[in-house]
């Protein structure tokens, strides 16, 4: 249901969904047209903003029982002069801030030291390796992918995940830390032999 109610003193013609709404009535405009197109409709949404049409009822389309209550009101009408009057003078404000600002900082010195040039250089060289494709000025960054972890730190992280998940459950499965004490250097070694 998607029911809208002309509320102002004349009647509201939508050539777009060829419909006409004389004063206060109301109209389903899910029976008249599809939703995507009454929602499309630019001329809808023009007298909905201005305030001539009301939406009484909006559901969701896809949820036939489930509905809304809009319940809007008709904006008082302003003048255009006062919107751009106030509209100038906040333009003069900001721009005298920014000004003023502009003036107190020109009025300092701005020079930088030898070590705070060489931690900011530090800085964005560390940022633009964060950053894949970055340029700044002629540099430009690519990314370079080191997929591979190597094994002694993936292990770490596998067993202090380990420890994590099971730091508070309980059962009756007893587990020893044992290492496989495999000589794996030899058994290498016999296979490199074979070939």
């Amino acid at each position: 249901m998607y029911i809208v109610q002309n509320v102002g003193r004349t009647s509201v013609d939508i050539p777009e969904l060829k419909i006409s709404l004389k004063p206060n009535q109301k109209i389903d405009l899910d029976m008249i047209c599809s939703r995507f197109t009454s929602e499309q409709s630019g001329a809808l949404r023009h007298f909905i903003s201005k305030g001539s049409l009301r939406i009484v009822i909006k559901d969701s389309p896809n949820t036939p029982f489930s509905f809304s209550e809009n319940k809007t009101t008709a904006s008082p009408v302003v003048d255009n002069k006062e919107i751009l009057k106030k509209i100038e003078e906040s333009e003069k404000r900001i721009k005298e801030q920014n000004e003023a600002l502009i003036r107190k900082h020109l009025g300092k010195k701005a020079e930088i030291d030898e070590d705070s040039k060489k931690s900011l250089e530090t800085a964005i060289k560390a940022l633009q390796s964060l950053i894949p494709g970055l340029s700044l000025g002629n540099n430009t960054v690519k990314q370079e992918s080191n997929d591979e972890i190597e094994t002694e730190k993936t292990v770490d992280i596998h067993k202090r995940v380990i420890d994590r998940i099971s730091k508070n459950t309980s059962g009756k499965i007893k587990t020893d830390d044992t290492k496989n004490s495999n000589n794996l250097d030899d058994k290498i070694n016999e296979l490199d032999d074979m070939l």
